[in-house]
Protein backbone atom coordinates (compact mmCIF):
# COMPACT_ATOMS: atom_id res chain seq x y z
CA UNK A 1 0.00 0.00 0.00
CA UNK A 2 2.75 2.42 0.71
CA UNK A 3 5.34 0.52 -1.64
CA UNK A 4 4.96 3.48 -4.37
CA UNK A 5 5.29 6.52 -1.83
CA UNK A 6 8.62 4.51 -0.37
CA UNK A 7 9.59 4.59 -3.89
CA UNK A 8 8.96 7.63 -4.60
CA UNK A 9 10.93 9.14 -1.79
CA UNK A 10 13.83 6.71 -2.44
CA UNK A 11 13.68 8.42 -6.10
CA UNK A 12 13.64 11.87 -4.52
CA UNK A 13 16.15 11.47 -1.73
CA UNK A 14 18.90 9.70 -4.19
CA UNK A 15 17.80 12.83 -7.03
CA UNK A 16 18.92 15.59 -4.50
CA UNK A 17 21.91 13.54 -3.69
CA UNK A 18 22.78 13.32 -6.56
CA UNK A 19 22.43 16.78 -7.55
CA UNK A 20 24.24 18.12 -4.53
CA UNK A 21 27.15 16.29 -4.98
CA UNK A 22 27.40 17.50 -8.94
CA UNK A 23 27.07 21.08 -7.59
CA UNK A 24 30.09 20.33 -5.22
CA UNK A 25 32.00 18.83 -8.27
CA UNK A 26 31.26 21.39 -10.77
CA UNK A 27 31.15 24.58 -8.78
CA UNK A 28 33.59 24.11 -5.84
CA UNK A 29 35.99 23.20 -8.20
CA UNK A 30 34.97 26.56 -11.17
CA UNK A 31 34.94 29.17 -7.97
CA UNK A 32 37.41 28.12 -5.44
CA UNK A 33 40.67 30.52 -5.57
CA UNK A 34 43.74 28.72 -5.70
CA UNK A 35 45.05 27.19 -2.55
CA UNK A 36 42.22 30.11 -0.60
CA UNK A 37 45.29 30.09 1.89
CA UNK A 38 44.60 33.28 4.36
CA UNK A 39 47.04 34.04 7.09
CA UNK A 40 45.21 37.06 8.23
CA UNK A 41 43.89 37.91 4.81
CA UNK A 42 41.78 37.58 1.62
CA UNK A 43 41.75 33.76 0.53
CA UNK A 44 44.47 33.29 -1.83
CA UNK A 45 47.53 31.54 -3.80
CA UNK A 46 51.09 30.99 -1.95
CA UNK A 47 52.22 31.01 -5.35
CA UNK A 48 50.89 34.39 -6.91
CA UNK A 49 51.37 36.06 -3.64
CA UNK A 50 53.84 35.09 -0.85
CA UNK A 51 56.33 32.91 -3.64
CA UNK A 52 55.67 35.55 -6.29
CA UNK A 53 56.76 38.21 -3.78
CA UNK A 54 60.09 36.80 -2.89
CA UNK A 55 60.72 35.77 -6.27
CA UNK A 56 60.59 39.31 -8.09
CA UNK A 57 62.54 40.91 -4.90
CA UNK A 58 65.71 38.49 -6.06
CA UNK A 59 65.02 39.41 -9.30
CA UNK A 60 66.33 42.89 -8.10
CA UNK A 61 63.02 45.14 -7.04
CA UNK A 62 62.78 47.45 -4.29
CA UNK A 63 61.05 45.70 -1.47
CA UNK A 64 58.01 48.63 -2.07
CA UNK A 65 58.23 47.04 -5.56
CA UNK A 66 58.34 43.17 -4.62
CA UNK A 67 55.02 44.06 -2.68
CA UNK A 68 52.92 45.91 -5.46
CA UNK A 69 53.89 43.27 -8.17
CA UNK A 70 53.12 40.33 -5.77
CA UNK A 71 49.58 41.89 -4.73
CA UNK A 72 48.74 42.96 -8.67
CA UNK A 73 49.69 39.30 -9.45
CA UNK A 74 47.35 37.91 -6.99
CA UNK A 75 44.54 40.44 -7.86
CA UNK A 76 44.86 39.18 -11.48
CA UNK A 77 43.16 36.19 -9.65
CA UNK A 78 40.40 38.00 -7.19
CA UNK A 79 39.92 41.10 -8.78
CA UNK A 80 41.23 43.39 -5.55
CA UNK A 81 43.68 42.68 -3.19
CA UNK A 82 45.50 43.78 -0.34
CA UNK A 83 48.58 42.71 0.96
CA UNK A 84 50.63 41.92 4.13
CA UNK A 85 51.71 45.83 4.15
CA UNK A 86 48.27 47.40 3.44
CA UNK A 87 49.24 47.76 -0.40
CA UNK A 88 45.99 47.40 -1.93
CA UNK A 89 44.79 46.41 -5.70
CA UNK A 90 41.92 46.60 -7.50
CA UNK A 91 41.68 45.22 -11.50
CA UNK A 92 39.22 45.11 -14.39
CA UNK A 93 39.38 43.16 -17.25
CA UNK A 94 41.23 40.13 -15.65
CA UNK A 95 39.13 38.22 -13.41
CA UNK A 96 38.81 34.57 -13.68
CA UNK A 97 35.44 34.78 -14.31
CA UNK A 98 34.88 37.59 -16.85
CA UNK A 99 34.49 37.50 -20.87
CA UNK A 100 38.39 37.34 -20.94
CA UNK A 101 39.34 34.57 -18.85
CA UNK A 102 40.90 32.38 -20.86
CA UNK A 103 42.92 34.55 -22.85
CA UNK A 104 45.03 35.61 -19.01
CA UNK A 105 44.24 32.58 -17.15
CA UNK A 106 45.00 29.99 -19.96
CA UNK A 107 47.10 31.41 -22.28
CA UNK A 108 49.34 28.92 -24.92
CA UNK A 109 53.17 29.80 -24.10
CA UNK A 110 55.76 29.07 -27.24
CA UNK A 111 59.11 28.04 -27.16
CA UNK A 112 60.16 31.33 -26.41
CA UNK A 113 58.84 35.02 -25.65
CA UNK A 114 57.69 37.22 -28.72
CA UNK A 115 61.44 37.92 -28.71
CA UNK A 116 63.44 34.77 -28.93
CA UNK A 117 63.80 34.15 -24.92
CA UNK A 118 63.21 31.03 -23.81
CA UNK A 119 60.68 29.66 -21.51
CA UNK A 120 61.71 26.93 -19.48
CA UNK A 121 60.30 22.77 -19.94
CA UNK A 122 60.43 19.69 -19.10
CA UNK A 123 57.82 18.91 -21.85
CA UNK A 124 58.74 17.66 -25.33
CA UNK A 125 56.39 19.80 -26.91
CA UNK A 126 57.38 23.21 -26.17
CA UNK A 127 54.68 25.33 -27.62
CA UNK A 128 51.58 24.39 -26.08
CA UNK A 129 49.67 25.78 -28.72
CA UNK A 130 50.05 22.25 -30.30
CA UNK A 131 48.34 20.72 -28.11
CA UNK A 132 45.16 21.93 -29.74
CA UNK A 133 44.48 20.18 -32.91
CA UNK A 134 40.85 21.26 -33.04
CA UNK A 135 40.47 24.44 -34.77
CA UNK A 136 37.98 25.87 -32.98
CA UNK A 137 40.57 26.52 -30.18
CA UNK A 138 43.80 27.12 -32.17
CA UNK A 139 45.95 29.83 -31.33
CA UNK A 140 44.73 32.92 -33.37
CA UNK A 141 46.74 32.87 -36.41
CA UNK A 142 49.57 30.24 -35.01
CA UNK A 143 50.64 32.58 -32.43
CA UNK A 144 50.53 32.32 -28.34
CA UNK A 145 48.32 34.68 -26.68
CA UNK A 146 51.40 35.10 -24.22
CA UNK A 147 53.51 36.58 -26.78
CA UNK A 148 50.89 39.41 -27.13
CA UNK A 149 51.17 40.03 -23.26
CA UNK A 150 54.86 40.02 -23.18
CA UNK A 151 55.01 42.50 -26.37
CA UNK A 152 52.78 45.12 -23.55
CA UNK A 153 54.30 43.98 -20.81
CA UNK A 154 57.59 43.83 -21.38
CA UNK A 155 58.42 45.42 -24.25
CA UNK A 156 56.17 47.95 -24.36
CA UNK A 157 53.71 47.03 -27.48
CA UNK A 158 50.15 46.85 -27.14
CA UNK A 159 48.91 46.63 -30.40
CA UNK A 160 48.25 42.48 -30.43
CA UNK A 161 46.84 42.99 -26.70
CA UNK A 162 43.27 41.32 -26.50
CA UNK A 163 41.82 44.22 -23.38
CA UNK A 164 43.88 46.39 -22.03
CA UNK A 165 42.88 46.39 -18.00
CA UNK A 166 42.17 48.99 -15.62
CA UNK A 167 44.16 49.03 -11.99
CA UNK A 168 43.31 51.11 -8.79
CA UNK A 169 46.53 50.99 -6.35
CA UNK A 170 45.39 51.80 -2.73
CA UNK A 171 41.81 53.05 -3.29
CA UNK A 172 43.36 56.14 -6.10
CA UNK A 173 40.84 56.17 -9.22
CA UNK A 174 40.66 53.38 -11.75
CA UNK A 175 44.17 53.85 -14.75
CA UNK A 176 44.28 52.33 -17.77
CA UNK A 177 47.62 49.89 -17.28
CA UNK A 178 50.61 51.24 -19.36
CA UNK A 179 52.48 49.21 -21.68
CA UNK A 180 55.85 48.08 -20.04
CA UNK A 181 54.73 49.37 -16.64
CA UNK A 182 55.32 47.58 -13.18
CA UNK A 183 51.56 46.74 -12.99
CA UNK A 184 51.58 45.30 -16.58
CA UNK A 185 54.13 43.01 -15.53
CA UNK A 186 52.52 41.71 -12.94
CA UNK A 187 49.59 40.85 -15.11
CA UNK A 188 52.21 39.03 -17.24
CA UNK A 189 53.40 37.32 -14.28
CA UNK A 190 50.48 35.94 -13.36
CA UNK A 191 49.59 34.11 -16.97
CA UNK A 192 52.78 33.18 -17.71
CA UNK A 193 52.61 31.36 -14.07
CA UNK A 194 49.14 30.01 -15.58
CA UNK A 195 50.31 28.81 -18.85
CA UNK A 196 52.54 26.00 -16.79
CA UNK A 197 49.49 25.62 -14.07
CA UNK A 198 46.64 24.68 -16.56
CA UNK A 199 49.28 22.90 -19.43
CA UNK A 200 48.64 19.37 -18.24
CA UNK A 201 44.68 20.01 -18.78
CA UNK A 202 45.73 21.65 -22.29
CA UNK A 203 47.50 18.71 -23.09
CA UNK A 204 45.81 15.93 -22.22
CA UNK A 205 42.04 17.60 -23.05
CA UNK A 206 42.71 20.29 -24.91
CA UNK A 207 40.88 22.60 -22.29
CA UNK A 208 41.24 25.79 -21.35
CA UNK A 209 38.99 25.85 -18.38
CA UNK A 210 38.18 24.09 -15.40
CA UNK A 211 36.44 20.88 -15.06
CA UNK A 212 35.33 18.49 -12.28
CA UNK A 213 37.78 15.76 -14.20
CA UNK A 214 39.97 14.48 -14.84
CA UNK A 215 42.31 15.52 -11.77
CA UNK A 216 44.70 17.71 -13.64
CA UNK A 217 41.13 20.31 -14.80
CA UNK A 218 40.12 20.36 -11.35
CA UNK A 219 41.29 23.23 -9.38
CA UNK A 220 40.60 21.58 -5.78
CA UNK A 221 42.56 18.50 -6.76
CA UNK A 222 45.28 19.55 -8.81
CA UNK A 223 45.81 23.84 -7.54
CA UNK A 224 45.40 22.49 -3.94
CA UNK A 225 47.16 19.05 -3.77
CA UNK A 226 49.16 17.87 -6.99
CA UNK A 227 50.93 20.90 -7.87
CA UNK A 228 52.56 20.96 -4.54
CA UNK A 229 54.76 18.08 -2.32
CA UNK A 230 57.40 15.50 -3.45
CA UNK A 231 56.41 12.99 -6.43
CA UNK A 232 52.91 14.81 -7.00
CA UNK A 233 52.48 15.45 -11.09
CA UNK A 234 51.96 18.86 -11.17
CA UNK A 235 55.21 19.83 -9.01
CA UNK A 236 57.37 19.89 -12.03
CA UNK A 237 54.74 22.61 -13.48
CA UNK A 238 55.14 24.63 -10.60
CA UNK A 239 58.81 24.38 -10.75
CA UNK A 240 59.07 25.62 -14.34
CA UNK A 241 56.22 28.43 -13.91
CA UNK A 242 58.41 30.07 -10.81
CA UNK A 243 61.60 29.61 -12.90
CA UNK A 244 59.80 31.47 -15.84
CA UNK A 245 58.48 34.05 -13.41
CA UNK A 246 62.13 34.74 -12.33
CA UNK A 247 63.62 35.06 -15.34
CA UNK A 248 61.07 37.15 -16.67
CA UNK A 249 61.76 39.41 -13.85
CA UNK A 250 65.19 39.67 -14.37
CA UNK A 251 64.99 40.13 -18.19
CA UNK A 252 62.08 43.09 -17.51
CA UNK A 253 64.50 44.71 -15.59
CA UNK A 254 67.21 45.02 -18.09
CA UNK A 255 64.72 45.72 -20.96
CA UNK A 256 63.15 48.74 -18.56
CA UNK A 257 65.68 49.81 -16.21
CA UNK A 258 63.52 49.16 -13.59
CA UNK A 259 64.77 48.05 -10.62
CA UNK A 260 68.25 46.88 -9.43
CA UNK A 261 70.92 44.11 -9.75
CA UNK A 262 69.90 40.83 -9.22
CA UNK A 263 69.78 39.77 -5.34
CA UNK A 264 70.20 35.87 -6.37
CA UNK A 265 72.02 34.08 -9.36
CA UNK A 266 69.74 31.46 -10.82
CA UNK A 267 71.00 28.62 -9.16
CA UNK A 268 69.99 30.22 -5.78
CA UNK A 269 66.84 31.10 -7.50
CA UNK A 270 66.63 27.36 -8.41
CA UNK A 271 67.53 26.16 -4.84
CA UNK A 272 64.68 28.55 -3.73
CA UNK A 273 62.11 27.18 -6.25
CA UNK A 274 62.50 23.55 -5.51
CA UNK A 275 62.30 23.59 -2.07
CA UNK A 276 58.89 26.01 -1.91
CA UNK A 277 57.26 23.57 -4.92
CA UNK A 278 58.27 20.54 -2.50
CA UNK A 279 56.30 21.10 0.74
CA UNK A 280 52.95 19.82 0.83
CA UNK A 281 51.46 22.46 3.57
CA UNK A 282 50.33 25.52 2.49
CA UNK A 283 51.24 27.22 5.73
CA UNK A 284 54.73 25.87 5.55
CA UNK A 285 54.99 27.10 2.85
CA UNK A 286 53.99 30.56 2.50
CA UNK A 287 55.85 31.08 5.67
CA UNK A 288 59.02 29.77 3.80
CA UNK A 289 58.70 32.37 1.25
CA UNK A 290 57.59 35.25 3.95
CA UNK A 291 61.08 34.02 5.73
CA UNK A 292 62.66 33.89 2.85
CA UNK A 293 61.64 37.25 1.58
CA UNK A 294 62.68 39.01 5.05
CA UNK A 295 66.28 37.77 4.48
CA UNK A 296 66.12 40.08 1.48
CA UNK A 297 65.47 42.92 3.30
Amino acid sequence: MYQPNMKRKTLFLLTWVSTIVLILCWVLPTNAFNEFYRNGLKGHSTFHYEFTRTLVRAAGFSPELAEQIAVTNQAVDSVNFTGYNGTKVRLTNTGRFSQYSQYWHFPRRGCTDSFGVSYPTDASECNTCNYFTDSSDSCPRGIPELNSMDQWAIYGNSDDLLVTPKYSLNSRRFKTVPASSITALAIFLHSLADSYSHERCMETMQLREHKPFPAECNVLLWHLDLEFGGGDPGVAYTKNAARAVFKAAVHYIAQNEEGGDPLWSFDEANNFIEQFAEIESPDERAQFAIDTYNDLL
